[in-house]
């Protein structure tokens, strides 16, 4: 899609080149494809320069969050904040496994997933990919109980390797849907963070909520009462990310979770991914971002409404041009 869009305009600066295209992003790569760039900050243009002369400059673009750092320890809180205990949520889940499942919506024809197999464990993280309406979101709410596969089975394990009925997994697998909005519902993001817990009978003290909204990058003494409706796109990424993570689910499925995220954003949810696995959380992270993908999965499966689905390691998949390509190309390497 991104490539198809590239090429039309292209092909409308061939026809017109007195045309101004102006192209709002947060992605570098985006930005590199342009001869000028203007740089926001707090409402004010701070640099107007050639892409390259800009990114040139690595002190100015860590400051203004034009790249990312991977290190974690630029994000301390993350650790502290992501306990979990099975005191807390009784009978805990520690793997999903997805046993031929398909799906079609009631009057539909087509099939939206057809004999999908894979497992989701605790402290793995599995990447979900595929062409836009091949499933993906579907595949997201179906490991979390909101929709039942058409045929096949979703069984939930406990560390036992009982089986866990799906009305009793409520609170340990969480989706952050891809239009994070869809998910509020309270007026101030204080309450959005406290509801989970609160309805789960573990609610949290107003220094764990401001902890959390802190963690995300969304100072409370700034974001605690305000309404989210009213936040950027981004800004209402990372409170989703706060308002789900805040009931310390067992597996945590991202939908797009770095759409919006500016490159500091980026570098906080790789931190916060790691801190999830290094905590035996199960992670499902579904992208188009290659490097999000290379960087913290493990596995990877590809849906395809034609050809079904398959399961690669991920080292293998990016080894494979084919593969690779269905994916936005790697810039970390």
């Amino acid at each position: 899609g991104k490539t198809a869009l590239y090429n039309e305009l292209a092909k409308l600066r061939e026809q017109n080149p007195a045309m101004i295209q102006v192209h709002i992003t947060q992605y570098p790569a985006t930005a590199r494809r342009y001869n000028r760039m203007l740089v926001f900050e707090k409402g004010k243009i701070v640099a107007d320069a050639s892409p390259e002369k800009i990114f040139a400059d690595t002190q100015f673009c860590n400051r203004t969050a034009l790249t990312v750092s991977l290190a974690e320890q630029q994000y301390p809180g993350f650790p502290k904040l992501l306990n979990h205990t099975s005191e807390q949520n009784g009978t805990v889940l520690t793997q999903i496994d997805i046993k031929k499942i398909s799906f079609r919506f009631p009057g539909m024809t087509d099939t939206v997933l057809h004999d999908i197999t894979t497992t989701v464990a605790a402290g793995e993280s599995l990447g979900v990919i595929g062409s836009s309406g091949s499933g993906k979101s579907t595949l997201a709410l179906i490991l979390c109980g909101l929709l039942e596969p058409s045929s096949g089975e979703v069984i939930y394990y406990s560390v036992d390797d009982t089986i866990i009925p799906r009305d009793e997994i409520t609170g340990q697998v969480a989706v952050i849907l891809q239009q994070p909005e869809r998910q509020f519902f309270l007026p101030s993001c204080a309450e959005e963070v406290a509801f989970g817990p609160k309805n789960l009978k573990r609610p949290l003290q107003q220094s764990q909520v401001e902890n959390m909204l802190h963690a995300v990058g969304l100072p409370p003494e700034e974001f605690a009462v305000k309404d989210p409706f009213r936040l950027s796109g981004g800004e209402k990424r990372r409170l989703a990310f706060a308002a789900v993570l805040s009931m310390m689910p067992r597996v945590v499925i991202f939908d797009e979770p770095t759409c919006s995220l500016d490159q500091e954003g980026v570098g906080r949810f790789i931190a916060l991914v790691r801190a999830l696995q290094n905590r035996g959380i199960g992670i499902v992270i579904i992208s188009h971002d290659g490097d999000i993908l290379h960087y913290v999965t493990e596995n990877i499966l590809l849906l395809d409404r034609n050809r079904g689905s398959q399961v690669f390691p991920t080292s293998d998949f990016f080894r494979n041009p084919q593969l690779a390509r269905t994916v936005s190309p790697l810039t970390w390497e």
